[in-house]
This record gives structure tokens, sequence and C-alpha cells, in this order.
């Protein structure tokens, strides 16, 4: 992988992780998200969220006709995809040269 690709790929990461920080800031003083939350944290649409809720991609509660998910294993599993995406793409060999 060049330098500049490298470069351009860990601008990218601190930009991610920018957002990460100021997203942890903002729900600071939460100890639960609802699905407007997770709508936001992770840019998708209700269908999407539906769909990771079916799947079970976390854990989830419903109470009174509305979903709530533990801010805790959210950020846990925020933070664990952006290190997992940081270490692949900085593994020798992980993306080819042009």
């Amino acid at each position: 992988m060049s330098e500049v690709a490298i470069a351009v790929v860990l601008q990218e990461l601190q930009k991610t992780n920018k957002h990460l920080e100021k997203l942890t800031a903002s729900y600071a003083d939460q100890d639960i998200l609802d699905s407007a939350d997770m709508k936001l944290l992770f840019k998708i649409c209700d269908k999407t969220l539906y769909r990771w809720r079916k799947k079970q991609y976390f854990p989830s509660r419903k109470m009174g006709g509305k979903y709530f998910y533990s801010k805790r294993i959210i950020m846990a599993i925020l933070r664990t995809r952006l290190e997992t995406q940081y270490h692949s793409i900085t593994k020798p060999g992980a993306y080819t040269t042009f």
C-alpha cells in the first residue's frame, strides 16, 4: 500500500474517531439509547435498525412499545468495530497497490 493511501485511510479513521468521541460525549449522561439515538449513531434508517434487531446484532428491550439499548454495550461494539477496522488496514498486504 502506498504512503498516500495509508495517509488517506488514517485520515478517514481519525474523522470517524472524532465523530464517535462527539457522540459519546453527547450521550455521556444517559445509560440507555432509544431507536432515534441508534439511527443517529449508526447513520441508518428505521428498516435497517429493524433488521439488525431481528438478527440480534445487539441486545434490546421493548418497553411501552419502544425499544431501548444499553449504551455501554453499543459503545463497546462501536469501539471494537473501529479497532478492528484500523488493525485490518494497517496490516501489511491488507490492500493491494494500484
